[in-house]
């Protein structure tokens, strides 16, 4: 594969001067621009995200996602927080050790960003909806899955779906006693944050599980609980994000049960009896 920089280096004469400030940023800061969201670079160069996008389209790239992958790939970096873990991997002892250690970090430092203030009003808005419509897309989506099985498992009324098509026709129908629970660790997936926006619209309220409390997907959000793992493009397989998004929804999920737990036991009930009986 051709190095991206090398390809940012080739096309420079035909750079406009926001095109030269972007090229200079890319070529100085490989490494934590593969970390960083859309968002954050365009506050940290004061150009606007389309202009970051039309830049990665000049060079070749579909848009900023494709330029992280690129960049990642050229720089070597597969992902330096899995290596720092795996190089135990002939000690299973201490490799053990080094995964609690770090799974224990990510939640803890999620704790330190969540205010008890943000849980509450979150507790009370999924309360109150009529209907929780939860989204997410890729990864993210394996949470919103997630949630949707432990809510409606304790009686309440939600939905989701794995089709982004269906999850906008859904965003469509809301109305202001609705919730919707976004999830985007970027924050900037353009599925989750137009359903947001949809959603916004429609007078419905929005929670975002996000990793960027600079975002478009937080911008929207009535109520924003941050995941603040950093992963590579290349890190897809890692856990951090998920282990950061399930102790959020975990915190939510005991929180509501803690106020419903008559209706929760008794949904609970019900269904593990369906369940039962479905089976051979």
């Amino acid at each position: 594969m051709r190095s991206i920089i090398a390809k940012i280096e080739t096309l420079s004469d035909s750079f406009t001067k926001t095109d030269r400030r972007i090229a200079s940023y890319v070529r100085k800061n490989q490494k934590q621009l593969v970390y960083m969201s859309l968002t954050e670079l365009s506050d940290v160069l004061k150009v606007s995200e389309g202009s970051i996008i039309r830049f990665c389209k000049k060079v070749g790239l579909a848009g900023f996602y494709e330029l992280k992958i690129s960049l990642a790939v050229s720089s070597g970096d597969s992902s330096e927080q899995l290596d720092s873990v795996a190089e135990f991997h002939q000690d299973v002892s201490r490799m053990r050790e080094a995964v609690a250690n770090r799974n224990h970090q990510i939640i803890r430092d999620t704790d330190d960003l969540i205010p008890d203030s943000a849980v509450e009003a979150s507790i009370s808005l999924i309360l109150e909806a009529d209907t929780i419509l939860i989204v997410g897309v890729g990864g993210s989506g394996i949470t919103a899955h997630e949630a949707f099985h432990r809510f409606m498992r304790i009686g309440l009324k939600c939905q989701f779906s794995t089709d982004s098509h269906l999850q906008t026709m859904l965003a469509s129908g809301m109305t202001k006693r609705d919730l919707l629970i976004a999830v985007s660790q970027s924050g900037s997936t353009v599925e989750v944050v137009k359903m947001a926006q949809m959603a916004t619209k429609k007078g419905a309220r929005v929670i975002a599980l996000t990793g960027y409390a600079r975002s478009p997907l937080a911008s929207t959000a009535d109520q924003v609980l941050i995941t603040p793992t950093r992963e590579s493009p290349l890190e897809n397989v890692a856990t951090r994000s998920k282990i950061a998004q399930l102790h959020v929804l975990d915190i939510l999920f005991v929180g509501v049960y803690g106020r419903i737990p008559a209706m929760a036991k008794e949904s609970i009930k019900r269904t593990s009896e369906a369940i039962s009986q479905s089976q051979w």
